[in-house]
């Protein structure tokens, strides 16, 4: 078989063998772990708000919030934006008791809260995202392995495999963290990831030919909303 990518058919199957351990091992995992919904909004350039979970006669009602009321800091630690309350939501990890502090008609007050777990039934819609993608790179590869570019499209349902089943399961221990990068990326660079393969596959356009520097200039964005994440959960 000879591949373009020059990957010998023993890599691929590695690598496919492992992402679907590695999958199956993540939706054990996530499971069997409950984590905390601790979501703020962003009000336009105002304070977070905690009005998307404001349901009426809901427990938020319950303990005293309304609308408009700004949310300053989660267990002590100050949130100004979207990325800080995520922050700050992410460190929660597996405690459901945490402490708002809100700013309520220019006074200030704390209230101790009991999180509910979070709503996780999406992911397994994800995942059949990602088994479909799976699928159709397989039947593919499998059917049509001599045809110019077919390792290229196995290798990219290869990743939005990946990409769609790999979730954080809010323990974040090594695995969770190796998992929560991946899940940021495909945020970020995922949408930017298809423009690529439009644009390469099954060869290059005439533009990408003569402009090499477009597919890199694809994904700058992207890395720079990337690297934001992440120096916000680590600072």
């Amino acid at each position: 078989m000879n591949l373009r990518l020059g990957l010998p058919p023993s890599c691929l199957t590695l690598l496919t063998v492992a992402a679907i351990l590695f999958a199956g091992f993540n939706y054990r995992i996530e499971h069997q772990t409950t984590v905390p919904d601790g979501r703020c909004v962003v009000d336009g350039a105002e304070r977070p708000t905690g009005r998307d979970r404001l349901e009426q006669g809901g427990p938020a009602e319950r303990a005293g919030i309304r609308r408009g009321d700004k949310v300053v800091s989660i267990n002590g630690r100050s949130v100004d934006t979207a990325a800080t309350v995520t922050a700050a939501t992410l460190l929660l990890r597996g405690l459901f008791k945490a402490t708002y502090s809100l700013i309520a008609a220019r006074c200030r007050w704390m209230w101790k809260w009991v999180l509910v777990p979070a709503e996780r039934s999406m992911n397994d819609w994800l995942r059949l995202i990602a088994l479909i993608y799976l699928g159709i790179g397989l039947y593919v590869l499998l059917r049509r392995w001599t045809a110019v570019g077919s390792t290229h499209f196995y290798i990219f349902c290869l990743v939005s495999f990946v990409f769609y089943s790999l979730h954080y399961t809010g323990k974040f221990n090594v695995f969770d963290w190796s998992v929560l990068w991946p899940m940021k990326w495909r945020g970020c660079c995922n949408r930017r990831c298809f423009l690529h393969f439009v644009l390469t596959f099954p060869e290059r356009r005439a533009f990408v030919g003569r402009h090499r520097w477009s597919i890199p200039a694809l994904y700058v964005p992207g890395v720079v909303l990337f690297v934001i994440q992440f120096l916000a959960l680590n600072t």
